[in-house]
Formats: C-alpha cells, structure tokens, sequence
C-alpha cells in the first residue's frame, strides 16, 4: 500500500465465529530507497515475532486499483515470500484490491466486463506476478461504503480466505518453514542480589520459553558459588521445566557476567546437555549488568560466540 502511515497498529476484531487478532504494517509505496524498504521490512519482521511468536494463520497484502506497480513493490513482493514462504502465501495469504467502487465503475464503462478473479489473472508484470504468488486468492475492498452489511460481508469474504481453510486442514496455528529455524536456547540466569527479583528472573525465563515450539531450551542459573543447570534433554514438557525452576533455592547473587559467561560456556555449551550439532546455538543472559572485569567479559563474550 502506499506509505502514508509510519506506524504500527494491531487490534481485535470478530466475525462470526472467529476472534481475529491483527497486526497492520506500515506501505511501502513510495519507498525508492532499497535500504529504506529493507529497514522496514526489518521492523515489520521485528513486529510480527513479537506479536506472533506461534505463527499466524494468514498473511493480507492491500494493493490499490488503478495504480501503477514499480521496483519497490517487486522487492516488496520479494522480501514478503522470504518472510512467510511461497507456499504459505500461496496456501494461506490474500491479497485484497481496494478501490473496489472504481473497480466497479470501470468494468461497468467496459465494452467487456470482467470478474475480478478475471481480472486478477489477465494481469501481467509486477501485478500479475503478486496476484499469482497469492494464488490469485483475492477480495474486493469498497472503501466508499456506508453499508454497514456490505462491509461486513466483505471482512467474511477475507476471513473465509484465510481461517476457514484452517479448520478444513485442522491446523491451529501455522508459520512459513523459514521462520521455524532449529535453535538450541541457552537460557543464561545470572541470579539478582535479592529474593523477590530472583523469582522474577525464574518467572521471565518460563514465560519466554514457553513461546517457543520448535526450539530445545537449556537453563544454566548462575548463583554466587553454586550453579544449576538444566539441560536440552532433560525434559519433555514446558510444564516440567516450569515446575524444576521455580523449584531453584536463592542461590546467592551472581559474582558478574563475566563469571557466567565462562562457566556457560564450559558446563551449558557441551554435548553433556544435550546440545546438538550442526543446529544453530543462542545464548540469552538475564542480568543486572554486574562485570567484575569488564574487558574479561568481552573476551569471554567473544570465546562463546566462537562456540557457536
């Protein structure tokens, strides 16, 4: 669309049966900068994994009748696919062509008027190439209208593209292959200098795994002398490594990341946990900030990096 809002915007709606939750992304119409278009395909990635960490059902691209298609809309089109997958938006997204009044009008005025499915698949060029990525699944949007049925009936029309589909395969959830990347989580807990922040720290790190449905979590807990660690293989369910967590006594608060960041990379970095090989490892340190020797810290930073 074209890019007069710069923000973000979600929201809940409902249509018939269904509970929708939205995430609105800004346009890219009118970004001729290739690195303007790629920062904000960067944001909107950004956005959408904080709004969806467990997927999303469908992807809703608006294009708008009667405008010409450029290079921003081509990369757009391009940067989209790499984002969601070709067959997740061949599958699963809908592109909706707004203007609808003058869609209308015009194949009204035309010696030969066509559907617009008709329309959709006699396209060329850019165009042609969107409305076949989204396997010419299209819907007309009327923006002009002051039916309040007809609007209606045209949010079903989408959402029938889009939710209905997935109660007829039984899938409750669903994200493109390429952001379901196999990730080893090592959950670094650097232990706070008093009680009720450590099991705010404990609370954090199970709501953060929990998110995750295709990755594998380590917990390493950092006390003052005593370690705890947790590793990849050690449990099945998020319940039971909740459960083990909150188990955890005060430990004593954590000497420094410095410290915590040798000894990860000693006892949660190695195949004793459970660390698989030729799958991508992250680190995530929870922490107050606290470095002993700060330059030893870069180095250990670096050293684990190299790890992997």
């Amino acid at each position: 669309g074209e890019a007069t809002e710069a923000t973000f915007k979600t929201g809940l709606t409902s249509s018939n049966e269904f509970e929708i939750k939205i995430l609105d992304c800004p346009g890219v119409r009118g970004l001729l900068d290739q690195t303007q278009l790629l920062s904000k395909c960067d944001m909107c990635m950004s956005k959408f994994a904080k709004t969806f960490p467990q997927g999303v059902h469908g992807v809703v691209m608006v294009i708008k009748f009667g405008n010409r298609f450029f290079e921003e809309d081509e990369l757009a089109l391009t940067l989209l696919t790499r984002m969601f997958g070709e067959e997740f938006l061949q599958k699963h997204g809908v592109c909706v062509v707004s203007n609808g009044d003058v869609f209308r009008r015009v194949m009204g005025q035309s010696y030969k008027p066509r559907s617009l499915d008709e329309w959709c698949r006699g396209q060329t060029g850019v165009l042609g190439r969107i409305f076949k990525t989204f396997d010419y699944r299209c819907a007309l949007l009327d923006n002009t209208t002051q039916d309040i049925e007809e609007k209606k009936a045209q949010v079903q029309q989408v959402v029938e593209r889009t939710c209905v589909k997935w109660l007829q395969v039984g899938s409750s959830m669903s994200v493109s292959p390429q952001l379901r990347a196999m990730v080893d989580i090592h959950m670094i807990l650097e232990v706070a200098t008093t009680t009720q922040e450590y099991h705010k720290q404990l609370k954090f790190t199970i709501e953060y795994t929990q998110t995750f449905d295709v990755t594998r979590t380590s917990v390493l807990i950092v006390g003052e002398t005593k370690t705890r660690t947790f590793g990849f293989d050690q449990f099945k369910k998020h319940e039971e490594l909740a459960s083990a967590l909150m188990g955890v006594e005060f430990l004593g608060p954590c000497r420094g990341t410095d410290t915590s960041l040798e000894i990860a990379r000693r006892d949660s970095f190695s195949p004793a946990t459970g660390m698989r090989t030729g799958v991508k490892q992250l680190a995530c340190v929870i922490t107050e900030g606290r470095a002993v020797d700060e330059k030893k810290m870069i180095q250990e930073a670096d050293t684990l990096k190299k790890t992997g």
